[in-house]
Order: C-alpha cells, then sequence, then structure tokens
C-alpha cells in the first residue's frame, strides 16, 4: 500500500489532502489493483472519499478481482459512501469477477437494508446471476436478512424470486441440485436452531 491508501484507510482526510497536493496519482493502485478510493469506500470514509471525488479518482475503476468502489461500499454497508459514489455515476450493475454486483454484497451484508434500498432505487436490478447462478434474493436468503428479503421482493417478480440455480453454495457434493431461495432461507433457519 502506498501512503495515500493508508490515509484514506485511517481516516486522515488532512494527510490525504497533503499527498494530493504534492502530485501523489490519484489512481495508483496496490498490488491487488485497487486504489485509494477502493480504501475510504471500504471502510466508510466518507470525507477522505469525498476529497477523492473531488479531486477526479475514478468511481468507476475495478481491481483485480472486477470490483469497484461501489462493490466496497454495498459489501461494508456504507450508506453514505454509497450515496456518494452513485451520486457521482458509479455503476450500480457493475459486474465483479465472480459475476457479482453491489447488490449481490449488500443483500449479503446489509443488516438494516439501507443500502441494498437505495442500490434498488437507483436502478439495480435484482435478477441479475452470478457465475454460479445466484441473484441478490439468493444472497439475502443465504444470509438470512429478512428486511432485504422484502426490500427485493417488493421490486423482483415472484417468478425470480423463487427461481433456482444450477449450484448448491451450501453443499461440497459434485452433484448439486438446482437450490431456489426458499432452499436458502430454510437451510439457514435449520441452522440457527
Amino acid at each position: 500500500m502506498f501512503p495515500l491508501h493508508l490515509s484514506a484507510l485511517s481516516g486522515f482526510s488532512d494527510c490525504c489532502r497533503k499527498l494530493l497536493s504534492s502530485g501523489f496519482d490519484i489512481d495508483t493502485p496496490d498490488d491487488f489493483g485497487r486504489t485509494c478510493l477502493h480504501a475510504a469506500a471500504a471502510v466508510g470514509n466518507l470525507d477522505c472519499l469525498n476529497l477523492l471525488l473531488n479531486t477526479g479518482a475514478d468511481f468507476n475503476r475495478k481491481d483485480s478481482f472486477g470490483r469497484s468502489p461501489l462493490h466496497y461500499a454495498a459489501a461494508n454497508c456504507n450508506y453514505q459512501c454509497l450515496f456518494a459514489l452513485v451520486g457521482s455515476g458509479a455503476s450500480v450493475n457493475d459486474l465483479d469477477k465472480r459475476g457479482c454486483t453491489p447488490l449481490h454484497y449488500a443483500a449479503a451484508s446489509d443488516t438494516d437494508g439501507k443500502c441494498l434500498e437505495y442500490l434498488l432505487r437507483n436502478d439495480a436490478n435484482p435478477g441479475i446471476r452470478d457465475n454460479q447462478g445466484y441473484n441478490a434474493v439468493h444472497y439475502a436468503s443465504a444470509y438470512g436478512h429478512r428486511l432485504c428479503l422484502e426490500l427485493i421482493a417488493s421490486e423482483t417478480p415472484l417468478d425470480v424470486l423463487m427461481e433456482t440455480s444450477g449450484t448448491d453454495i451450501l453443499n461440497d457434493s459434485d452433484v448439486r441440485a438446482p437450490i431456489s431461495p426458499l432452499h436458502l432461507a430454510v437451510s439457514k433457519a435449520y441452522l440457527l436452531l
């Protein structure tokens, strides 16, 4: 990591400002292709994120995993950073190398539904499937996020909600039966008993 990355991770917006004024390249990637904007979005550092956006950071730049800063803000439920990135024009339906959108990550991690709801209101597509065939409904079901399921259900046709995928993330067997969001929700409930 570079000093600007560490400053963004630590929330030192004054340090970020000084590094940028000294000529540090704002979109310099670390060994994983992540820029300082990825770092600020991941930890929810809104002051640094806004500074970086206002200084011209590439908000759609992808790291070596194919993830944009918006993927990181959604995965860590950093609502204010997510709001700022979408407001700046970040694409809500970009796929990473696993085929996941920011909505997939929000469905898996968002317990209060704020990030997921904001993404849905900004045209995130809940029917997009990852490389394993899972959509945001599957993720919300697998992680037991009832509020996220309710929010997605209000935006998603019933046939999409009940579709099955071609693989099973809960089963290591080579022979995998199709699994629906309902299967995942029941499995999650069973595991909690």
